[in-house]
C-alpha cells in the first residue's frame, strides 16, 4: 500500500513539474516572438530616417525634415533640439524582461558631431533607456 501512494505521490509531483516547465517554456517562446516582432518594428522605423538623412545631413536640414513629417522631437539630455548634440525620437514603450528594469523607453536618436547649429548628422540608431531600480 505505502509502495503504491509513494508512486502515485512521484507521479503527481513528475507531472505537475512537467505542466509548470511547459508553460515557462511556451511563454519564453511567446517572449522572444514578442520581442522579434518588436525589434522589426523598430528596424522598420528607423528605415526611413536613415533612408532619407544621410550621414554628413546639416541639422537645419534634419530639422526641415523632422518638421515636415510632423514629428515629435526632444533634445538630449531635456535640451531644447536646437542646443542639444542629439535629437530624441520617442518610439514608445517596451515591457521589461524583470522587475528591475520594469520598462524601457525605446527612441531614434540623430547624433550630431557638436550641440552647434551648422554641425553635422553622425548617426542614426535606436536607443532603448530603462526605468530600473
Amino acid at each position: 500500500m505505502k509502495i503504491i501512494v509513494v508512486a502515485i505521490a512521484i507521479s503527481v509531483v513528475a507531472l505537475s513539474a512537467w505542466i509548470v516547465y511547459s508553460k515557462l517554456e511556451r511563454s519564453r517562446h511567446e517572449s522572444l516572438a514578442a520581442n522579434a516582432l518588436r525589434e522589426a518594428a523598430h528596424r522598420a522605423a528607423l528605415a526611413p530616417y536613415q533612408r532619407d538623412l544621410p550621414i554628413g545631413t546639416s541639422r537645419a536640414d534634419v530639422d526641415k525634415y523632422l518638421i515636415s513629417k510632423h514629428v515629435n522631437f526632444s533634445g538630449v539630455p531635456g535640451r531644447e533640439p536646437s542646443d542639444a548634440a542629439s535629437y530624441e525620437v520617442d518610439l514608445g514603450e517596451e515591457p521589461g524582461e524583470s522587475f528591475v528594469c520594469d520598462r524601457w523607453n525605446v527612441y531614434i536618436r540623430l547624433d550630431f558631431k557638436s550641440a552647434l547649429p551648422y554641425d553635422t548628422l553622425q548617426e542614426i540608431r535606436i536607443e532603448k533607456i530603462g526605468h530600473c531600480l
